[in-house]
C-alpha cells in the first residue's frame, strides 16, 4: 500500500476583488442619463423610461424617481434587462438602482354650504325649487 499525504494550506487573508479599469471611476449624471436613454431605445421601452427622473448616488447606485406607483408596476418586469444593458454598455458590473415613488398631495378645497349649494344649482337649477319645498333638508 502506498501512503500519500495531502496538505491543505488555508489563508486568513481576504481575496482582493478584481475590478475592471472602467469600474474604478464613478459614473456621472450625464453618463447615467445617456445609458438610461440607450437602454430604453435598445429594449423598445423608451416611452416607459422617458418620464423617470434619475438621481445618481454613491458607488454607482442611482434612484429612479417615479411620479406614481404605475411606473413602478410597469418598470419591474424590465428592470433586469435595463440594468444588464446599462452594465454591459458602461462596463460597470456594480451598477444598481432603486425606485422611489413621489407622492404629490393634492390640495382639497374646503367649501362652505353656500358654495356647495351654488355648485349644485349650476348643475341643476331645479335644486332651488327642491329647497323651497323641503326647507328642513340640508343641501
Amino acid at each position: 500500500m502506498l501512503s500519500k499525504s495531502i496538505s491543505i494550506k488555508t489563508s486568513t487573508s481576504a481575496t482582493p476583488i478584481i475590478t475592471q479599469p472602467q469600474e474604478l471611476h464613478d459614473l456621472t449624471q450625464s453618463e447615467l442619463e445617456q445609458l438610461w436613454q440607450n437602454a430604453g431605445k435598445a429594449l423598445g421601452i423608451s416611452n416607459l423610461l422617458a418620464n423617470a427622473v434619475l438621481q445618481l448616488q454613491d458607488n454607482n447606485h442611482f434612484i429612479i424617481e417615479a411620479q406614481d406607483t404605475l411606473f413602478d408596476h410597469d418598470f419591474r418586469p424590465h428592470r433586469v434587462q435595463v440594468l444588464q444593458h446599462m452594465r454591459k454598455e458602461s462596463g460597470m458590473q456594480l451598477l444598481d438602482c432603486s425606485i422611489k415613488v413621489r407622492y404629490v398631495e393634492k390640495d382639497i378645497p374646503i367649501h362652505t354650504k353656500e358654495e356647495k349649494f351654488a355648485a349644485l344649482v349650476a348643475i341643476n337649477p331645479a335644486v332651488i325649487e327642491l329647497r323651497k319645498l323641503l326647507p328642513d333638508i340640508e343641501i
